[in-house]
């Protein structure tokens, strides 16, 4: 979701005949302010559009101040002779001057950048946030307008030039630009319009630009506060990133573990999506019991339907909730008038991912366990007091009819290879089973491994010694990434000592210096010799031939 941000998804594909005209749609400006006194400006933006929160971090990595979309949205012609739906965007970006990087390494703390530093433009936000965008640098050589100075309001002046470029669906845009230049840093903003509807667009766009108006810089904003810190301190400035988009508000949940912010107004749905956030969180601290007592508050972002989730995650129209490592959020939406079970499977399977995230320090695990675990919890019926687990998901999220149906035509990988798969191998072999081979198969291995921890499998194909492979992979993880970590994080104390101490670097340095070692990542080849000293510990302790059989019979008779 982040880095390279795909364009607004096309809503539909409409079979219909090129004939088709777009909706006529009167736009205006709207009649309310929004306003972002940390960035120094204020306008009013076009009427009918909506915000979409900007995820939390992205100010600060990308400098994303805004996003919009139009709640109508336009009919674009398709290759194939189709039409699809578009809706027009807006984003701002601030875009400031950079400070040096310094890095670790042989030779300590290395030189600040010495190049001339400069603010990025507009164009270079554009490559780098919109990668997927076609033929845009030619487009730059050959303006649809401009660039030309145009007055704003008041002091306030902007540079307008306005471009040609492709989606990659094959529909021509023309993306408005406007940057306006602030002493501390310069403000773009980048309106993305169907081209054949950027005639009477741009007229309008162009009214909303003018009403911009420079901001006296707020000075009392609260700092950035993580979920590890002080309770009141972080829901404070969550309320605070809340009330910046309207329609969006904290909701705390009396256990303190998780905190939500939404967009739905259905007090019952909220209620039955913490009761099962928190039966879910039970479940997962009886089988994967913390060291310490957990203090990080888990952010959930519940929207108001399944459209502003996928425009707020850049999704496809088939994802019901995700994790998002980088916000450290997750995020669902009000499926109370949709499929409420299939989006509560979701939320038990990506808030596992979620407390893993925080249990394991951000350590990575192999996509057997998380995602065969992550499946595990969101077949739970959770209806009674005693959640009960089971071995169907709702709907299409079901794994059971698959692995039963990849057994008894032999379309299954040895167990042996699928405990070893890196990431991408796994995901890849999800092709051998319409797309989710490795989900079905992960799932039947964690479930007959639960099952059989539970007292709830044959001794026909248990082994007792089965039951140590889930807790002896988890605490040899766990260690290898905690140790491996540790040196990563004594490395970059080492660097900043040696620069001669924190007093003795630039603020900016220092800052990022910390970020880094609070983050410690790990390289893929420290990470492939954890997961291998996992595996040896774990599943090396087994016969591996022996357990593929019972696993096998476990399908095909017992499940």
């Amino acid at each position: 979701m982040l880095g390279s941000r795909t364009l607004p998804t096309l809503l539909a594909i409409l079979l219909a005949s090129l004939g088709l005209t777009s909706p006529s749609y009167a736009q205006k400006v709207g009649r309310d302010w929004h306003e972002d006194a940390e960035a120094g400006f204020k306008f009013r933006p076009l009427k009918e559009w909506a915000f979409i929160p900007v995820p939390q971090g992205d100010r600060e990595r990308m400098g994303k101040l805004l996003e919009m979309n139009s709640e109508k949205a336009l009919n674009v012609k398709l290759p194939g002779n189709q039409i699809g739906q578009w809706k027009p965007s807006l984003y701002a970006f601030q875009m400031r001057e950079p400070s040096g990087t310094p890095t670790t390494g042989d030779g300590g703390l290395r030189n600040r950048v010495s190049e001339e530093k400069k603010r990025p433009t507009i164009e270079t936000v554009i490559q780098r946030v919109f990668g997927n965008l076609r033929d845009f640098k030619k487009g730059m050589q050959d303006p649809y307008y401009g660039p030309k100075e145009e007055k704003l309001t008041k002091k306030a002046l902007g540079q307008h030039v306005t471009y040609s470029a492709f989606d990659p669906n094959g529909i021509d845009l023309v993306l408005d630009c406007w940057t306006i230049s602030l002493p501390e840093w310069d403000v773009g903003f980048v309106w993305l319009i169907p081209e054949k509807d950027a005639k009477k667009y741009l007229k309008t766009v162009k009214k909303s630009m003018k009403t911009l108006t420079l901001m006296d810089l707020k000075t009392d904003s609260l700092d950035k506060v993580e979920g590890d810190a002080n309770y009141e301190s972080f829901v404070a400035y969550q309320k605070e990133q809340a009330a910046k988009i309207p329609g969006w508000r904290i909701v705390e949940v009396p256990s303190k573990r998780f905190l939500i912010t939404t967009s739905s107004e259905n007090t019952r749905f909220i209620k039955s999506v913490i009761e099962r956030l928190e039966k879910s969180r039970d479940l997962y601290e009886v089988d994967f019991p913390p060291k310490e007592e957990i203090t990080f508050v888990s952010m959930v972002r519940l929207c108001k339907d399944r459209e502003e989730l996928q425009s707020y995650g850049d999704t496809g129209p088939g994802t019901a909730g995700f994790f998002n490592p980088n916000s450290r959020e997750l995020v669902l939406y009000d499926a109370s008038q949709t499929n409420k079970k299939e989006s509560f499977a979701v939320m038990s399977h990506e808030a596992f991912h979620q407390y893993c995230f925080f249990l394991f320090d951000e350590a990575n695990a192999h996509r057997w366990f998380d995602e065969g675990q992550g499946d595990y919890y969101g077949a739970y019926n959770m209806d009674g007091k005693k959640p009960k687990p089971t071995a169907h998901m709702p709907g299409g999220l079901d794994r059971y009819q698959g692995i039963k149906e990849m057994v008894r035509n032999e379309n299954y990988v040895p167990i042996s290879r699928l405990i070893r798969m890196t990431h991408e191998q796994w995901y890849n072999n999800n092709d051998s089973f319409h797309g989710v081979a490795s989900y079905n198969q992960s799932w039947s291995l964690v479930y007959f491994l639960r099952q059989g921890m539970r007292g709830e499998v044959s001794r026909r194909t248990w082994k007792k010694e089965y039951a140590d492979i889930i807790p002896n992979y988890t605490r040899h993880l766990f260690a290898e990434f905690a140790k491996t970590k540790k040196s990563i994080r004594d490395e970059i104390e080492k660097v900043i000592e040696k620069a001669g101490g924190e007093s003795a670097l630039p603020p900016d340095d220092l800052t990022r210096l910390r970020e880094q070692q609070k983050k410690a990542n790990v390289s893929d080849e420290q990470k492939l010799k954890i997961w291998n000293k996992a595996t040896a510990e774990s599943w090396g302790k087994i016969d591996i031939d022996v357990f593929e059989e019972d696993w096998l019979a476990f399908v095909k008779k017992d499940m």
